[in-house]
């Protein structure tokens, strides 16, 4: 979170990020960035990634490598680049596939806001509190 692209450098580190975001409806995703650097189309959509982290800076954007982690790419079913997944407890909840700005826009903007709410997520009603109510304390 913060405005930039973090690289996922492990299957551990991966986890991580799968394990702390809340599936709840009013609390962001996690957005990931599956990348080729040997890919044009990839290539092309790095600056589009990296300026929708620096204007959504409350999101969190990943970027995984392919042939670096080609463990994650497996277990996700990743069969073309550049592909987005997007991250609700550690569950996909939407697929951008290929080098579209304006489709990924939408789909960042779509999940941008509570979809309770119509708010974004940090000033939904619901976050008020600490910790989600719908999960039990699970903190947000």
């Amino acid at each position: 979170m913060g405005g930039q692209v973090i690289q996922v450098h492990s299957y551990q580190q991966w986890n991580q990020y799968m394990q702390q975001s809340c599936s709840c409806v009013c609390t962001p995703p996690v957005i990931v960035f599956f990348a080729d650097r040997c890919c044009a189309a990839s290539c092309t959509m790095e600056q589009t990634f990296a300026n929708l982290a620096s204007t959504y800076s409350t999101l969190t954007f990943l970027r995984v490598e392919l042939q670096e982690q080609m463990g994650i790419v497996n277990a996700n079913g990743l069969n073309q680049t550049p592909t987005f997944l997007f991250f609700k407890g550690g569950k996909r909840v939407d697929t951008v596939i290929g080098a579209i700005p304006a489709q990924l826009q939408q789909a960042v903007q779509r999940h941008s806001v509570c979809q309770i709410h119509q708010t974004p997520h940090l000033s939904c009603p619901i976050r008020a509190v600490p910790t989600c109510p719908i999960h039990r304390g699970r903190a947000f």
